[in-house]
């Protein structure tokens, strides 16, 4: 114990006088300083997610995270939508008037927009416009002169089915522009009803035309 005593007074002069020392004891305080930092941050992100799981828990939070999740599903089923329009060479369409009336009765009445039916109609209408499109096309293209294939086949029996298809197209695509119609009509009767709820609960004369409708 007496010969080590005679070495510490050295040793405490070789510590404070070696700057390696002291670079290495403030490094390691630095390390330390950022690891309480670190650990620090954790603390409050964690409580911060405990406070969010405890939040989602509870009744509003419940309808908060549905809701989020329905919206997501919505604007990703619509950029779908979208992407399948542009790729059908339909730019110009009638779906975007749609989507506002949707976003209207979204809006006003939250339990109906919850309904998958809306965006079933919109997906319905985004089919039907492309449906449309390619009918145009056909119509659009000027009637072919193909040779006779062979001598029973006449040019009045190719000009007549030529003349069918064309009826044809142009039948379907009356069909398809009334349904399109009929879906934006009944878009409107919707936000009409869900209006009148939101002002006059006890009333409901659209819901008596739609009624009507389906009688």
């Amino acid at each position: 114990m007496q010969r080590l005593a005679r070495y510490q007074p050295g040793t405490t002069r070789l510590l404070v006088g070696n700057p390696m020392v002291w670079a290495a004891g403030v490094a390691l305080g630095a390390s330390i300083a950022v690891v309480a930092g670190i650990l620090a941050a954790l603390a409050v992100i964690g409580g911060t997610v405990g406070t969010a799981c405890v939040a989602l828990r509870t009744p509003k939070g419940r309808h908060w995270s549905a809701r989020f999740a329905r919206r997501t599903a919505q604007r990703l089923r619509r950029e779908r939508r979208e992407v399948r329009l542009e790729a059908a060479g339909v730019h110009d369409h009638g779906l975007a008037g749609a989507m506002l009336i949707v976003d209207e009765i979204t809006t006003i009445d939250p339990e109906l927009a919850a309904s998958p039916e809306l965006e079933a109609l919109l997906d319905r209408y985004a089919e039907l416009e492309i449906t449309a499109r390619r009918y145009e096309r056909v119509l659009a293209r000027p009637p072919a002169v193909s040779p006779l294939p062979d001598h029973a086949t006449s040019r009045a029996v190719i000009r007549d089915r030529a003349n069918a298809l064309r009826r044809s197209c142009e039948a379907r695509l009356a069909d398809g522009r009334d349904e399109m119609a009929g879906i934006v009509e009944l878009l409107q009767l919707l936000l009409q009803r869900s209006v009148l709820e939101a002002t006059e609960p006890e009333s409901d004369p659209v819901g008596d035309c739609l009624a009507l409708l389906e009688d």
